[in-house]
């Protein structure tokens, strides 16, 4: 299995009318909506930009769209490595890459804004409760 982004529907994008212009902004041509990866897709954009407060640029979005292509590429990739099906390693390594670039990116590889409290908190706490 090989994998590709294309950007070559990106210049057919100034030929559609409005509707078609809308439709291929939700999905682009090479996606069709309905599949599931398309889904897992639209699902990890609406995590991504909520996690990034709700409302993104257009130029942030498409960002966001193509982490989401890489992330469920690279998910596709790695069910096939592991079914045992021939997977370019090079293609698998590079999809890992870019999506770590495209996290770092975003920030979204950074810890979560929840402190958990360490042992020794904890256990103050329970001392303290207990007094």
């Amino acid at each position: 299995m090989v994998a590709h982004i294309s950007d070559r529907y990106r210049s057919t994008l100034a030929a559609l009318t409005k509707p078609q212009r809308d439709r291929w902004r939700r999905y682009p041509p090479r996606v069709d909506g309905r599949s599931a990866q398309a889904k897992q897709i639209k699902q990890k954009l609406a995590f991504y930009t909520a996690q990034l407060g709700g409302y993104v640029t257009e130029q942030r979005r498409r960002d966001l769209t193509e982490l989401a292509e890489t992330e469920t590429l690279l998910d596709l990739l790695r069910a096939a490595a592991l079914n045992g099906d021939r997977v370019d390693l090079t293609a698998l390594n590079r999809l890992i890459n870019t999506t770590n670039r495209l996290r770092r990116l975003f920030g979204l590889n950074a810890p979560s804004s929840d402190v958990v409290p360490t042992i020794e908190e904890m256990l103050a706490q329970a001392d303290e409760a207990d007094a």
